[in-house]
């Protein structure tokens, strides 16, 4: 898009990162009670390093492996997201490791970082819409 700016695509990210972390902490506190069960996250930070890297240039690119030349390539507006299995940690005699207290913390400040993302693409937004409107007068 031509009137994207450099932070718009980041904070578009951001918000889809936290969206995916929340399905993933959601599932962690609905399977409390699941014996075996090992909690699942995504590395946020990393995961913001990388499209903050694409975004700006800096980074590198990934080349994925085509098992057949009709396979279509990743776009270039889809970077990977790895989720996680913690299974270093057990909470329980079953085998569960998910400790809903942590949980939701974690929900709590994923909750604010999006709020905070969704906030500034607003007013992002906002730049872009007096930028048109003011022009008219």
């Amino acid at each position: 898009m031509f009137l994207e700016s450099v932070t718009m695509g980041p904070l578009e990210r951001c918000m889809e990162l936290c969206s995916k972390r929340h399905t993933l902490i959601a599932n962690n506190i609905a399977n409390v009670n699941t014996p075996g069960y090992k909690r699942l996250d995504l590395d946020f930070e990393s995961a913001m390093r990388q499209e903050i890297a694409r975004q700006t240039g800096t980074g590198s690119k990934v080349p994925l492996w085509k098992t057949d030349p009709a396979h279509q390539d990743l776009p270039e507006s889809s970077p990977i997201t790895v989720v996680q299995t913690d299974s270093g940690t057990v909470h329980r005699n079953d085998g569960n490791n998910v400790d809903v207290d942590y949980e939701m913390s974690l929900l709590a400040q994923n909750e604010i970082t999006y709020e905070t993302a969704a906030r500034l693409l607003s007013g992002e937004f906002g730049l872009l819409w007096k930028a048109i409107t003011e022009g008219r007068r």
